[in-house]
């Protein structure tokens, strides 16, 4: 992010407590629809506090550079915790607003203030985290402190430091691990035959295993696979949907060399089938899989041999 973006997520840190005017974009919104946290200790004190923010608001929302300038104080002081950049003066302040606007005119800005609170009678301190939408661009959150001074009976902007948090893990982050899987696969055996294409689905946010099998010659079965990351377990997830009326899901596990998959299937015919299977990475074209336990209806059923699967190369 550059210096104007980041520098104008945080100098906005105040319309979480302020009143949106009708043209201002849905703030909460940015925040999944929360509500932005205030802490009324400081406007109760002295009300000037919010004249000020409503203030401040209606410039930025109003997209005018100068007014949005004259809430700081003419030493105003910007400071970028990780990298230690900092930008002083309301003029320099003004000219980042000003560039602002110009490159983003549908700028929107949501914000969860922590606390306000009166250090004395003449200084105010706000903590929070802002969030910022400019475009088509992913939101970005930034933690901030912003110090508040009265001057002659005004309340003015002093300082603002920042830090950029980083953003969350996608799905598609925790399912890069299985992105060697992506491409077309064979089992190497000679009683059947089975077919594999991996694949992303839209967004990278699934991994879609699609396969055949064939005996003998002849189409036996054919399913689908969707692997996912879910959130809520914290973990990878699987869901099996075969062309015999069988289906079930799994969860994929890490282990040395390889990974573990257990699963629960419900059969064409009722039953119910819990295994755990063991696919061992030996380089990047080629794996095993075994499995490792079997049981349908409670009963155990024998383990079998482990099979070698190799890459189709893509001519």
């Amino acid at each position: 992010m550059t210096r104007c973006c980041s520098f104008c997520v945080v100098l906005c840190l105040l319309t979480g407590m302020a009143t949106a005017q009708d043209e201002a974009p849905a703030i909460d919104d940015l925040f999944g629809g929360e509500p932005a946290a205030t802490n009324g200790e400081a406007t109760a004190t002295d009300g000037n506090i919010q004249k000020m923010i409503d203030s401040y608001v209606a410039a930025f929302n109003t997209r005018d550079a100068a007014a949005v300038a004259a809430h700081w104080s003419e030493q105003g002081v910007h400071v970028v915790k990780e990298t230690g950049e900092k930008t002083e003066g309301r003029e320099a302040i003004q000219g980042d607003f000003a560039k602002l606007f110009e490159d983003n005119p549908d700028a929107a800005l949501g914000v969860k203030v922590e606390s306000v609170r009166l250090v004395k009678p003449e200084v105010a301190v706000v903590e929070g985290v802002a969030r910022v939408l400019l475009g088509e661009e992913a939101p970005s959150d930034t933690a901030f402190t912003g110090i508040l001074v009265n001057a002659d009976g005004k309340w003015l902007i002093d300082s603002v430091h920042e830090t950029v948090l980083p953003e969350p893990p996608t799905a598609t982050d925790y399912l890069a691990q299985l992105e060697w899987m992506v491409g077309d696969w064979v089992d190497d055996s000679d009683e059947v035959r089975v077919d594999t294409n991996v694949r992303w689905a839209a967004n990278e946010a699934f991994l879609i295993r699609s396969y055949t099998v064939q005996r003998q010659g002849e189409l036996e079965h054919q399913g689908t696979q969707v692997i996912a990351w879910c959130p809520r377990t914290e973990q990878i997830r699987c869901w099996m949907f075969d062309s015999d009326g069988s289906f079930g899901e799994g969860k994929w596990t890490a282990v040395d060399g390889g990974w573990q998959i257990d699963t629960t299937l419900t059969r064409s015919d009722g039953q119910l089938a819990e295994g755990t299977q063991l696919l061992k990475i030996v380089d990047a074209d080629t794996v095993t899989v075994e499995r490792t336990a079997l049981t349908i209806n409670g009963e155990e059923q024998p383990r079998s041999e482990p099979v070698r699967i190799i890459r189709v190369a893509n001519n």
